[in-house]
């Protein structure tokens, strides 16, 4: 029997998980893998490919189901790493290796994409605002400096020297 001892991958596809916060997120991604001990991938194991994809989905739902969603959503590279450590360790006396995990998609429920976009509208909004009132306050400030007073008056110009220093004028 021959063994291909190059790395290779499979394709877990989309399923959904309930995360600890009890939110269902679906969830697809890959498994690149190689065979490390020739002799073990086919003494140990009928069909390493099937079972690394069974041990891949568990896993996988265990992974998700200890994590709230919005940490799911954050911590892409952490879900791939642990799944990486966990699936390498389970995989060994199968005689392969799971060299990386790649989440491809996280699809969250429609009610969560929609308060994402509402909370993404909202922090936009609210930046243009922001820039726009320093743009405003950065006018009357100029206007402010542009105007003529008295030569004498020692603490405006020292009021006008913050105020340009504060705004980087």
């Amino acid at each position: 029997m021959k063994v291909d001892l190059r790395e290779q991958f499979i394709e877990v596809p989309s399923q959904t998980n309930i995360t600890r916060d009890n939110a269902p997120i679906n969830i697809d991604f890959l498994i690149y893998w190689r065979i490390v001990e020739a002799m073990d991938s086919i003494v140990n194991v009928g069909d390493f490919q099937g079972a690394l994809q069974g041990i891949a989905t568990t896993t996988l739902r265990a992974v998700v189901g200890d994590m709230m969603l919005d940490d799911v959503l954050s911590k892409r590279d952490q879900v791939n790493d642990v799944l990486r450590i966990k699936l390498s360790e389970q995989t060994e006396r199968w005689g392969g290796k799971v060299t990386t995990v790649e989440i491809r998609e996280l699809i969250p429920p429609p009610d969560v994409q929609a308060s994402m976009n509402r909370v993404l509208t909202a922090e936009r909004t609210r930046r243009a605002q922001l820039e726009a009132q320093i743009a405003a306050d950065k006018e009357a400030l100029k206007e402010l400096i542009s105007r003529e007073t008295t030569e004498g008056d020692e603490p405006l110009r020292q009021r006008r020297l913050r105020l340009r220093i504060s705004f980087g004028l």
